[in-house]
């Protein structure tokens, strides 16, 4: 999955850096344990409105991932429904 990245620039460095996004796949790819609405709202998330729902889901279909599609619809999602009440 080495996509989702953006070119950043400070002084005379220049890196790449996930998008928001992809950051998030990332982080859910490495969970090992069992993930459970539970484990959703120890996260603690924050900033979820910055997040481009539309990139996500497209990121999320691109890796073609049935651990992180499940992670996005079943749990993700709802949390962001839940933030935007």
């Amino acid at each position: 999955m080495f996509w989702g990245f953006e070119p950043r620039r400070i002084n005379l460095v220049e890196f790449l850096i996930a998008t928001p996004e992809k950051a998030l796949l990332d982080t859910f790819y490495f969970w090992r344990a069992h993930v459970t609405k539970e484990r959703m709202d120890e996260m603690r998330f924050q900033n979820l409105d910055q997040l481009n729902v539309n990139k996500l889901m497209t990121y999320t279909e691109r890796t073609k991932s049935k651990k992180l599609s499940k992670i996005i619809n079943r749990y993700f999602i709802p949390l962001l429904h839940e933030e935007a009440a």
